[in-house]
C-alpha cells in the first residue's frame, strides 16, 4: 500500500484532505491538488473491512 500511496497522484502534497467517522466507520478522502485524482478508504471496524478506490478504479479491498 505505501509503494501505492508514494506513487500516486491523489497525494499530491498541495492536495486536501477529508475524514468522516461514525461509531464504526471511518472514510479519509484524498485529493490532489486540482481535484483531478482522488483516493478514498472506507473501513468498517465493526466488519473488519475496508476498500480503496482511486479515481473509481478499486486498489485494496479485503
Amino acid at each position: 500500500m505505501l509503494a501505492w500511496r508514494n506513487k500516486s497522484n491523489s497525494f499530491d502534497l498541495d492536495g486536501v484532505m477529508e475524514c468522516s467517522t461514525s461509531a464504526s466507520k471511518i472514510k479519509i478522502l484524498r485529493k490532489d491538488k486540482l481535484g483531478n485524482n482522488v483516493a478514498v478508504l472506507d473501513a468498517d471496524l465493526m466488519n473488519k473491512k475496508f476498500v480503496i478506490v482511486e479515481n473509481d478504479k478499486q486498489i485494496f479491498s479485503n
